[in-house]
């Protein structure tokens, strides 16, 4: 016994004395804990074969990134792998992330020297035209879960009913695959599993937007030539589209990826072609489809209704035709995540607000006939984090600060293009204590942080 601790304070502390033991000898019975797998290594690296051999020196590689024309490195000469090169990256077994992007040699032969991946869950070929028979090769991959084949041209029906059969398969973007024609899109009603879908740009709008800006080059006919198009010299753009950023000797005669690309143009669709009621009627199939992104489609409102009010949906970007007042209204109520392409008008805001009482999120900017009347309603939400309202340009900006009293719960808000003053600016400041506001005309990064 302590001799300093008094007899009838012993006695008094006992129950305590005896959990103490308690503990320590479960503790001394229990297995250590469990400590999480530290994060392996994650490598972004030029295209080229050298980089890619050099990846032997790092086995425990678990995300890696290869970019190629018109991206980080946007010459042709530095991107010179082919499915060949593939065959390097079998020895990294623990690998869960690959992406590809803009690699011109390669057609998706190489896919096969894939299958001893098994821990891979995510896959990523942008500008990379996979073929039908090479999307096949998919199936032996038994964890993949996500899969992005953004403005690739290479396939159509058969691809995609090769991609129905990956049980694992949650998430696709077949973003700007304009190849796909409308029966080709209806294989997409049989992927029951799918639960996140990228349908944007199917009409090939990137594509003519492209067209247009480049009429002043010669042979602007190539624009599919991935970001590049031959005047005599190389220029390349970033994708889809933009300023030229490095001219390069072009060489001597068309590589054959030129041709190949050439030929895949003319299968593009014009835009504004893509029938949407098929689409529409095959998506409404999919039971478990929680994000869902669409471009400007023609579907009918009844059909779009159906899709629209998919009840696990909770992610949605569309263009601000499909949303009638009748669709508005049939709408998820657990809906979190809203793009609205083109923006919103007064009376869309308002069904919309006494429908998706869950919203956390909604951008719709650009809205012509959006007035404080329509934001007032928005503001209603009372869940609402993040609202962009950038380009509504018909926001009364006198009324604004005082319609931003109800806004208790934003913490983003973005009026980039909306005329202010400095002191409705401080009134905005003033009404949103703790929240990010992105106001300024010219610049969109420039905004004040929370206090």
């Amino acid at each position: 016994m302590n001799p300093r601790v008094a007899p009838h304070q012993t006695a008094a502390n006992w129950p305590l004395i005896a959990l103490a033991a308690f503990v320590a000898t479960l503790a001394a019975q229990s297995p250590p804990p469990r400590t999480a797998p530290a994060p392996g290594r994650q490598i972004a690296m030029e295209g080229t074969r050298a980089n890619l051999a050099a990846l032997a020196q790092h086995p425990d590689l678990d995300t890696l990134e290869i970019r190629g024309i018109g991206l980080e490195f946007p010459t042709a000469t530095t991107s010179d792998l082919t499915d060949a090169d593939f065959e390097l990256l079998t020895h990294h077994r623990r690998l869960r992330v690959l992406r590809i992007f803009a690699q011109p040699q390669v057609t998706g032969a190489g896919l096969r020297a894939l299958r001893g991946l098994a821990m891979l869950e995510e896959l990523a070929l942008v500008h990379v035209d996979v073929g039908d028979a090479h999307l096949a090769a998919l199936q032996e991959l038994p964890n993949l879960r996500r899969l992005d084949l953004s403005f690739s041209l290479g396939f159509g029906r058969e691809g995609l009913a090769a991609l129905a059969k990956l049980p694992s398969l949650r998430t696709l973007s077949l973003r700007g695959c304009a190849q796909l024609a409308d029966a080709d899109l209806t294989v997409l009603g049989t992927m029951r599993h799918i639960q996140e879908l990228d349908l944007r740009d199917l009409d090939a709008s990137q594509w003519a937007r492209c067209r247009s800006f480049t009429t002043r080059l010669d042979a602007a006919d190539d624009l599919l030539n991935l970001a590049t198009t031959q005047i005599g010299e190389w220029v390349t753009f970033s994708l889809p589209l933009g300023q030229a950023t490095k001219v390069v000797a072009a060489p001597s005669e068309p590589q054959p990826w030129q041709t190949r690309r050439a030929k895949q143009r003319k299968q593009v669709r014009p835009p504004d072609s893509l029938a949407g009621n098929a689409l529409g009627r095959a998506l409404g199939q999919l039971p478990a489809l929680e994000s869902l992104r669409l471009g400007p489609l023609s579907m009918d409102h009844d059909i779009a209704r159906q899709l629209l009010s998919r009840p696990r949906l909770r992610e949605l970007h569309v263009h601000t035709e499909l949303l009638t007042t009748d669709v508005l209204a049939a709408l998820p109520r657990g809906l979190r995540n809203l793009h609205v392409t083109e923006g919103l008008n007064d009376q869309q805001c308002a069904a919309l607000a006494a429908r998706t009482r869950e919203l956390t999120k909604l951008a719709c900017r650009g809205g012509r006939d959006l007035t404080t009347t329509g934001l007032a309603a928005l503001l209603t939400l009372p869940a609402l984090e993040h609202l962009d309202v950038a380009e509504c340009t018909r926001l009364g900006v006198l009324t604004l600060p005082g319609v931003l009293l109800q806004a208790s719960s934003l913490r983003e808000l973005d009026l980039t293009g909306i005329k202010l003053l400095d002191e409705q600016i401080a009134a905005i400041r003033r009404r949103l204590p703790n929240a990010v506001v992105t106001w300024a005309q010219e610049s969109p990064t420039a905004h004040f942080p929370r206090n």
